[in-house]
């Protein structure tokens, strides 16, 4: 379907409420999948990011993923979201966990194990729509 439409980036326009009903699990593991394989894939709930992604997707030539991060604790940050790709390197898989999806309890997501010391690079957008 991206070849067709010659893109090289997707997302799901109400993610949860579209794919849900019709499949009865989330689209998180398939948009990691996209994500593995080179592609950008999103999840559309953070509609503001997007933009962000792919443009950091061209300038870094590395996977990208929109994400939530928390404030370290102990020397740890999480950045979380359920469609991280495993190749933040561009390379290398890293480890996974499925899980149920946290916001809704149901279907399968993903639980990317990066490595301590993963060096990103993160854009924070603006959700007002200021910046």
């Amino acid at each position: 379907m991206l070849r067709e439409a010659e893109t090289d980036a997707i997302t799901i326009n109400s993610c949860m409420s579209t794919i849900m009903p019709v499949s009865e699990t989330t689209a998180c593991l398939p948009l990691t999948l996209l994500n593995d394989s080179g592609y950008m894939a999103f999840c559309e709930s953070d509609f503001v990011a997007i933009p962000a992604g792919v443009l950091l997707h061209y300038v870094s030539g590395r996977p990208v993923f929109l994400c939530n991060p928390s404030m370290p604790h102990r020397g740890v940050m999480t950045v979380s979201h359920c469609t991280a790709p495993r190749r933040m390197d561009g390379k290398t898989l890293e480890p996974v966990r499925v899980l149920t999806h946290y916001e809704s309890d149901f279907g399968a997501a993903t639980k990317v194990e990066m490595k301590k010391g993963q060096t990103i690079t993160m854009l924070d957008s603006d959700f007002a729509g200021r910046r």
